[in-house]
């Protein structure tokens, strides 16, 4: 078996987190060095979003995760997935999936999924959750969400997802999230343009500001005032 192929694959009727699956899972292999894992589950009751939200996970959606321990991961890795994840989406559904900096996958102005990144002493766990036959059981503050067969005159079922993803997965996601950030291909997935008027939220303040791109570090880039500003992480961010 390669360094970089999936070595364990498991698909779960129900679980708190895919996330905290593969972590509790790796406590057991503290210092060990293991190759790729994958763990999907048709349900999560409480699955992981950043910092304290909850990623709302109801049947009918896609939610895995990975756990890693043969990379050095970087800033920009939740940027890397979820241009990976959207471009792959898009080409299987002939949609246009974007991702807003820095971890959301918008489809129209919605949000259909998300990317959470958890660095685990020497392990690191990538977290997915797209939603596919149906949206959110109830309404997110502040947040448009749809799904995909929203947008499909022929439904996919997540089930028949599983297969692609492994497949998507063995045959170039190790290699693409070692490469340097593209910040060409960000731009043609980013669901920020140039020159976008943003308002994000630090700290319990507003700011706003003019998207102008991202670093090759993964930094957000706006020209704030009189000044240009890197923002690494906000609270939430929104066009205007």
């Amino acid at each position: 078996m390669k360094e970089d192929e999936l070595s364990f694959i498991c698909i779960l009727d129900e679980v708190n987190s895919t996330n905290l699956f593969l972590e509790n899972f790796a406590i057991n292999f503290k210092g060990k060095r293991l190759k790729p894992l994958i763990v999907f589950s048709k349900f999560q009751s409480s699955g992981k979003g950043r910092g304290d939200n909850v990623f709302l996970s109801p049947r009918g959606g896609l939610y895995f995760s990975l756990l890693l321990s043969n990379i050095k991961p970087k800033v920009y890795l939740p940027l890397q997935v979820g241009i990976y994840f959207s471009e792959k989406i898009s080409n299987f559904t002939k949609l246009p999936i974007e991702v807003r900096w820095p971890n959301d996958l918008i489809i129209k102005d919605e949000k259909i999924g998300g990317i959470l990144i958890e660095v685990k002493g020497e392990k690191v766990i990538i977290g997915v959750g797209v939603n596919v036959e149906k949206s959110l059981a109830r309404k997110v503050k502040d947040q448009k969400t749809g799904y995909l067969n929203k947008y499909l005159e022929d439904p996919i079922k997540v089930k028949d997802l599983y297969e692609l993803v492994i497949n998507w997965i063995d045959h170039d996601f190790f290699n693409f999230i070692k490469e340097p950030l593209n910040l060409k291909k960000w731009e043609d997935y980013s669901y920020f343009k140039i020159n976008d008027k943003l308002i994000w939220q630090e700290k319990g303040e507003y700011f706003e500001g003019i998207y102008k791109g991202i670093t090759k570090e993964g930094f957000l880039k706006v020209d704030f005032r009189v000044e240009e500003k890197k923002l690494l992480t906000v609270d939430k961010i929104m066009r205007i």
